[in-house]
């Protein structure tokens, strides 16, 4: 594990909690590593419960979790990535970068909605399976993202969320899927993509 690093804001109930950080590597590891996570929190009651990681026979995962000072009330339910047992070096990495900056990003779940007619769970993010990439930023307040991804070369890229009351979803099961969306703006959006 490296660099966990969590700092509150020296207010009173200023809560930071990670709930489970469980790293495995099961093949062999290269120079670089099996797996890697770096979590770093400042703000208040920002919250990971269950960060999960396993490499079966390849060098390594990527995980990259930012929440920068004045994040307030965040929270990832789970990230978990998965990668199948191929050869010795082979680079199966799947690596998920997520950034939020503001409040109550993740924490209330989808609704009825297109969000969550896509099959992903709001807050969080999985993979599983080989070249998976992904990368979140969200800015703003009240958004619930999701993005699952599960099969051969998935990509999400740089999906960017700005303002308040956006729910996103993203699920991807096969081969070969490359979704980007960027910078979604406005209030009260809603977005699917199965």
């Amino acid at each position: 594990l490296h660099n966990l690093n969590q700092t509150a804001s020296g207010k009173l109930g200023a809560v930071q909690s990670i709930g489970q950080v469980e790293q495995t590597s099961l093949g062999f590891s290269d120079v670089d590593g099996p797996n890697v996570a770096i979590i770093e929190q400042a703000g208040d009651r920002n919250k990971i419960q269950r960060l999960k990681q396993t490499t079966n026979g390849g060098p390594r995962n990527d995980v990259k979790v930012v929440a920068t000072l004045g994040a307030d009330r965040n929270k990832i339910a789970l990230i978990k990535q998965t990668s199948p047992a191929l050869g010795y070096y082979t680079d199966i990495s799947n690596s998920i970068d997520v950034l939020f900056i503001g409040s109550d990003n993740g924490r209330n779940g989808f609704g009825d909605d297109y969000a969550a007619a896509s099959g992903a769970q709001a807050s969080k993010l999985i993979q599983n399976g080989l070249g998976n990439t992904m990368k979140l930023e969200i800015s703003g307040d009240s958004n619930e993202f999701g993005i699952t991804q599960i099969g051969d070369e998935n990509t999400v890229n740089t999906v960017s969320i700005s303002g308040h009351d956006n729910l996103l979803g993203i699920y991807q099961a096969g081969n070969n899927n490359i979704v980007s969306v960027t910078d979604i703006a406005g209030n009260g959006n809603v977005i699917g993509i199965r």
